[in-house]
């Protein structure tokens, strides 16, 4: 949008030249007329002579004056700002006249292609957004820890069992309106990672899918993701379970080979301690133990602290964030879950915006620039949570 400077409108060409025109002849009668009485006084006598000479000098010094003036002494020619080719006022002036004001000068610089300067302030064009939403942070790591089986009251009332979770829910924000997709487990976790239930609808194994999914958006994107899972016996195994370790838990493997590299399917051994070399974003799955699935909730909260507390501790100093959920509730309820965000970018408190995986999902793809996918589509970005700077 140009902005028109509010400037005095330019007196005509013809106006100027007329008024100087008449302005030099005055001027060049009254140095003329006092060089003749000048000459007649030298032949009349010395009394005479003298008071002539004297009115003379007077009179020619009036028309040096007038000629000064007529030429150039005001702002610009005749005290008159001088136009510019473009038709506006220009900042020079002829005999040290005025110039273009600082707010003019603004105006003109914001008309010029929505940027530019006035002296050494700049004056900003806009710029659109870089993803769908305004407002919305770019952390530089985020980390997602999912947790098994249990409902939103279970863990919001019992403080005793799980200190370091609800800490967790007083840095950051607890959703009161987040929902597992359906049950049981193994659907959940392909509907966080792919926008979709690819048509599972139990724990069952091997899965081979080839459709969108997250990790495959971040590397299309220049990206990285990696799932850290507890107790994988190496980094690309693709059994079923070992140990406490269960594939249903670890969407990621479904797209090994098809898409997506073994070297993305990691062990949590290999979550580094060094945390500005972890992927953009990253995924933790705990065993059966520590996931609250088959062990306490005591268990799985010392298990946070001890494993992911150093992290937090570090995401607040390194604009990083991380997503601690539930796959779903323990058959109950309404599917219920506790949802948390922590980090610097997050203003601390409650949120009763509905969510639910697909939400989450749609939330990390926008947090990166990053198209959504599947069911992500359909559904809001986490919102009016976010500080802003």
């Amino acid at each position: 949008m140009n902005i028109k400077p509010e400037l005095r409108q330019p007196a005509s060409a013809s106006s100027i030249h007329f008024g100087l025109w008449i302005k030099i002849r005055i001027a060049l009668g009254s140095i003329i007329y006092p060089c003749v009485m000048h000459r007649k006084s030298r032949s009349m006598g010395e009394t005479k002579g003298f008071a002539s000479s004297t009115l003379t000098r007077y009179l020619f010094v009036i028309a040096v004056a007038s000629l000064l003036a007529a030429c150039g002494g005001g702002s610009g020619v005749g005290g008159l700002p001088m136009p510019s080719e473009q038709g506006t006022t220009s900042g020079v002036s002829i005999g040290g006249g005025g110039s273009v004001g600082a707010e003019d000068r603004a105006h003109q610089a914001a008309s010029i292609g929505g940027g530019g300067s006035v002296g050494s302030t700049p004056v900003p064009s806009v710029q659109s957004a870089t993803n769908g939403y305004v407002g919305l942070p770019r952390p530089d790591h985020v980390v997602v820890v999912i947790e098994e089986n249990h409902g939103y009251s279970q863990i919001v009332s019992d403080i005793k069992s799980s200190p370091y979770i609800h800490e967790l829910m007083t840095k950051g924000v607890l959703f009161t309106q987040s929902y597992g997709v359906t049950h049981p487990s193994q659907p959940n976790y392909l509907a966080l990672f792919s926008g979709d239930t690819q048509n599972v609808t139990d724990d069952s194994c091997p899965h081979t899918f080839n459709t969108d999914n997250l990790a495959k958006q971040l590397l299309n994107a220049g990206l990285s993701f990696a799932i850290f899972s507890e107790d994988l016996p190496f980094v690309g195994d693709m059994s079923c379970m070992s140990g406490g370790y269960q594939l249903k838990h670890n969407p990621m493997v479904n797209w090994q080979g098809t898409q997506l590299p073994p070297e993305m399917n990691k062990r949590f051994a290999d979550f580094t301690q060094d945390f500005a070399q972890l992927p953009t974003v990253s995924f933790v799955i705990p065993n059966q133990d520590n996931d609250m699935h088959d062990g306490s909730i005591e268990a799985a909260d010392n298990w946070l602290k001890i494993h992911i507390g150093p992290y937090v501790d570090w995401a607040y100093e390194h604009n990083s964030l991380l997503i601690l959920t539930w796959d779903e509730d323990d058959f109950m309820g309404d599917n219920r879950i506790v949802t948390i965000m922590v980090g610097p970018m997050v203003n601390a408190g409650t949120s009763a915006q509905r969510i639910n995986h697909y939400n989450v999902l749609r939330t990390l793809l926008e947090l990166n620039n990053l198209p959504a996918i599947g069911e992500s589509k359909n559904v809001e970005v986490i919102k009016d949570i976010w500080l802003t700077h």
